[in-house]
């Protein structure tokens, strides 16, 4: 019977040490005969794009953090998704969230119970696909772009990369980087990606190489799914709560093959990956430029080509656990006012329950993710 996660939460200070251990066991691997996949700027000649009217937004929230991270979501549409600003809203949360959201004032904002197997209630993150498909089966026939974004991110700019026209079913980017969950094309598939392959009916052989957004390793079909769009009549996030239902009711390979933090952690990702290979072609995706899901904390990774210059010129941030871990990263991309202030009102909404004090800066804030605690520095 589904249940809803908020019986067993997932901890923060739990997914906070996954992420760092995503992050300090990527692998450098040297990579031959691989061809990078060029992210689209704008839609090629006689592609649609989609009517601000027939988009909507989608995420999530497990208990009160995240709901105050929710809150500073939906603002940023509000005031910077231009076109898309008074786009529906729908998020899916657990009972504390739902509580805490149900407080405020917002329009077109609909907040729904999120449930999921019990099987899925600990993975981490693997929320994102029942609630996915949950929004999805109950969108209107004529919406076009169901754009998902974390609980962790915000727009900063109106994000039109990610609208979806004709011919498109899904926009999205690589992961940022190889990983040891991710394969190079000349790796053989092994048992914890053949799985997944065989439950969505891939051909491994058929997948093309991406370029990774940050450390720019070549990896076999692997997405990042912090911020993409769906097509909602593709059905796409239903098949992908489906398929993810069926590996984790694989006891031998979950024993075998997702028992490790790293492998548990992008599961979610793995499957949907294998998911949107098997249910589009090529030219139903299309690639986004890196400002539309633009990952704050791989910044000092990106080639300088890449790397933005001002904050400014970001559509869609994700901040994952850097607005948690890192008092000071405002001081890592310079940003012009009046965004400027609006962000360091944003981040000290999701960092303190209440506001602060008139003059009080919140870079002095930092709250440890390893516990609840917040300390001010004079």
């Amino acid at each position: 019977m589904p249940r809803s996660p908020s019986r067993q939460p997932l901890l923060p200070t739990a997914l906070a040490a996954l992420f760092v251990a995503a992050t300090v066991l990527c692998t450098d691997i040297s990579i031959f005969h691989c061809s990078p996949v060029a992210a689209l700027d704008s839609p090629p000649a006689g592609a649609q794009r989609a009517s601000p009217a027939r988009l909507v937004f989608v995420t999530y929230a497990l208990g009160l953090p995240q709901a105050r991270k929710v809150e500073v979501l939906v603002d940023s549409i509000r005031t910077f998704a231009g076109p898309y600003a008074a786009a529906p809203v729908y998020v899916a949360s657990d009972a504390a969230a739902s509580a805490a959201l149900s407080r405020s004032a917002r329009t077109a904002v609909h907040v729904i119970p999120v449930a999921m197997p019990e099987i899925a209630a600990n993975v981490p993150l693997a929320v994102k696909a029942y609630a996915a498909a949950q929004v999805e089966a109950m969108l209107p026939s004529n919406v076009d772009t169901m754009l998902w974004m974390d609980p962790e991110t915000v727009v900063l700019s109106p994000p039109h990369g990610l609208a979806l026209g004709a011919p498109y079913a899904v926009a999205l980017q690589p992961v940022f980087l190889l990983n040891r969950v991710g394969l190079s094309p000349d790796q053989p598939v092994d048992g914890y990606w053949s799985r997944i392959y065989r439950e969505t009916g891939v051909e491994a052989s058929t997948l093309p190489a991406l370029r990774a957004s940050a450390d720019r390793q070549a990896v076999r079909f692997y997405i990042n799914c912090g911020v993409i769009a769906y097509r909602p009549a593709k059905r796409l996030c239903a098949e992908w709560a489906r398929a993810l239902t069926a590996v984790l009711s694989d006891t031998a390979y979950r024993r075998e093959h997702v028992s490790d933090p790293l492998h548990a952690l992008f599961l979610h990702q793995a499957v949907l990956s294998a998911v949107i290979a098997a249910r589009t072609s090529p030219g139903e995706r299309r690639w986004i430029p890196i400002d539309h899901g633009y990952p704050l904390g791989q910044h000092e990774r990106l080639p300088a080509e890449r790397r933005v210059k001002r904050l400014n010129q970001v559509a869609c941030l994700i901040y994952d656990q850097v607005w948690d871990t890192n008092p000071r990263w405002m001081s890592a991309i310079p940003v012009d006012e009046p965004l400027r202030a609006w962000l360091k009102s944003a981040y000290s909404r999701t960092v303190m329950p209440e506001p602060l004090a008139p003059g009080v800066e919140p870079e002095v804030h930092w709250v440890r993710a390893d516990f609840l605690q917040t300390l001010r520095q004079p």
